[in-house]
């Protein structure tokens, strides 16, 4: 995770989700199961060499989870989180796997258009691994970059108006 590879992060999730999580684990509200989970596996990085905070202000937004490192040249890292809802409802799977692509992509975008990594930038670090997962009971699907902690904001593009003489 924190050298920003994303697949040892997968297959460490799967393995957790297959052999130790049960549905029954996740409650009425699976995205706050999902927080914690993740929060106490971050949790226990030490206390000297990052700093983790939850539900956080960040930019113009709450981060689900930022790691801030107190070595600024190395990456922060950004988890911003989706739960898919009334799972139970939806019968195809490729459905499923759909929504879970759509949300992991949305969670990845909101980590930018609401600026979560203002907090890594205000620490001074310089680059950050943006991580959106979406989670459907045990499936997940995980978007993931790694890039500056500087704030991406979208082209806005005027019009010239004419001026008009009375």
């Amino acid at each position: 995770l924190l050298n920003g590879n994303i697949s040892e992060v997968s297959i460490d999730l799967k393995k957790l989700f297959l052999h130790v999580i049960s549905f029954r684990d996740m409650g009425k509200k699976p995205e706050a199961f999902y927080h914690g989970l993740l929060l106490g596996l971050t949790g226990s990085l030490s206390r000297n060499l990052y700093e983790i905070n939850s539900n956080g202000e960040g930019g113009d937004g709450y981060y689900d989870i930022i790691i801030i490192p107190k070595d600024l040249s190395k990456l922060a890292v950004v988890l911003e989180l989706k739960s898919i809802q009334n799972l139970s409802k939806i019968k195809k799977e490729s459905t499923i796997i759909n929504l879970l692509e759509n949300s992991a992509n949305q969670a990845l975008n909101q980590i930018d258009e609401k600026d979560y990594v203002a907090a890594a930038r205000a620490a001074g670090v310089k680059q950050v691994f943006r991580i959106g997962i979406a989670f459907a009971g045990k499936r997940f699907k995980i978007k993931s970059f790694v890039g500056s902690s500087e704030r991406i904001i979208p082209a806005i593009h005027t019009i010239p108006t004419k001026k008009v003489s009375v």
